[in-house]
């Protein structure tokens, strides 16, 4: 809907015109015969007052979308006579990539956008908000552009349906004035992952959103049952001393790979506030999910924010992880004491040492993590057959 926007690359969306859409054509070689639209009924800019026809060239580009609403994709071409209709079409469609159900009326409202990683911490802290705050649903990214699909499941020989990870909005009104917007994405995209940023920012924008939040995981060498630590970086200095007030470490050089990382990028350029807050999580925990570490990223983000959340039901997940994991650290010790017998080292070690404090292994962290995945999913399936857990 507003991806026109992110392609005209505006400097505010409020003061860019329908004009614009004639330079933006112009530089794609597409020369418009007339912009007037005088045969299109506006019901959405206040100076038509939903009755009167108005001048589309003068619209808003917020504004333009809502003068489109009711009309087919060929009327919106007519009405702005292009000579060439394709490239006119190709332009339109991108205004329908986002598809809002509503728009509800928000107050300073902050915005949490989220997309799974690492141990999960960022799609878990971002669905438990959700959930616990009975956040409502009122929007969608169509995700064609984003996704390649390879092929098909087969389930007693039927095809089954195919199904393209979908990326939703969801808004919480505080009645508070500090309202929320989440954004929720079942799968990182496998192509254009600039463009769907732009996408969310899009959306961003058009509800003034006045900050952005993200999370991550940190990988380090902790110990599962341990309280993980939170890092945390901002899009410019004023926010970094803000971060300071808080029980956080500011990440003082790295990456934070993913869209949970590139957003922050993308909402620099556009001059949006943003900050990501990182979960530390065990670096042999990757591909389970932390409900300990998402836990953490959303205390910090309820003391920045405000907001007010139960995390009875996190802190029970978490001890259940635990408890998890420690029966395969056990079953480890029982079937494979000498094989694995530097792992078992790791992790005695690792749940001796003293808080605020990360152990330094001998040897490679991708070597150690390797060894541990070999372990916990290969030799965990022969102890099964030895008659184990």
């Amino acid at each position: 809907m507003l991806a026109l926007v992110s392609s005209l690359q505006p400097d505010s969306p409020d003061q860019r015109t329908g004009a614009g859409i004639e330079e933006y054509l112009r530089s794609t070689k597409v020369e418009p015969q007339t912009a007037r639209g005088e045969d299109l009924v506006c019901h959405h800019h206040p100076s038509a007052g939903g009755s009167k026809n108005h001048n589309l060239a003068g619209c808003r580009i917020h504004c333009l979308y809502n003068c489109f609403r009711g009309i087919s994709l060929l009327e919106k071409i007519d009405a702005f006579k292009y000579s060439n209709r394709e490239a006119v079409a190709q332009l339109l469609e991108k205004m329908e990539a986002i598809r809002l159900y509503t728009e509800p009326k928000l107050s300073n409202p902050l915005m949490i956008a989220a997309w799974p990683g690492m141990g999960g911490v960022a799609i878990v802290a971002a669905k438990y908000l959700t959930e616990r705050l009975d956040a409502q649903e009122f929007g969608s990214i169509e995700p064609d552009e984003f996704f390649d699909l390879g092929g098909v499941l087969i389930e007693n020989s039927v095809v089954e349906e195919i199904g393209i990870p979908e990326g939703k909005f969801y808004f919480y009104d505080s009645g508070e004035g500090n309202d929320l917007i989440i954004f929720m994405s079942e799968a990182q995209p496998q192509m254009k992952g600039y463009g769907l940023a732009n996408l969310v920012l899009d959306v961003a924008q058009r509800f003034k959103v006045r900050r952005l939040y993200t999370f991550a995981a940190a990988p380090t060498h902790i110990y599962h049952t341990n309280r993980p630590k939170v890092l945390a970086v901002a899009t410019n200095p004023r926010l970094v001393q803000e971060l300071e007030k808080y029980d956080v470490t500011l990440l003082r050089e790295g990456s934070i790979s993913g869209l949970n990382g590139l957003l922050l990028g993308v909402a620099k350029q556009r001059n949006i506030d943003g900050i990501c807050l990182l979960g530390e999580i065990p670096i042999y925990t990757t591909q389970v999910a932390n409900p300990r570490s998402s836990k953490a990223v959303l205390e910090i983000l309820t003391q920045m924010t405000g907001l007010e959340i139960d995390m009875t039901e996190i802190d029970s997940w978490a001890k259940e992880t635990d408890r998890e994991i420690e029966e395969k650290m056990a079953h480890l010790r029982e079937f494979f004491r000498v094989e694995a017998s530097e792992l078992i080292d790791y992790f005695e070690r690792l749940a001796a040492q003293k808080g605020g404090e990360e152990m330094q292994p001998d040897y490679s962290t991708d070597e150690l993590v390797k060894e541990i995945e070999r372990f916990l999913r290969e030799k965990g399936d022969k102890g099964e057959d030895k008659g184990g857990h």
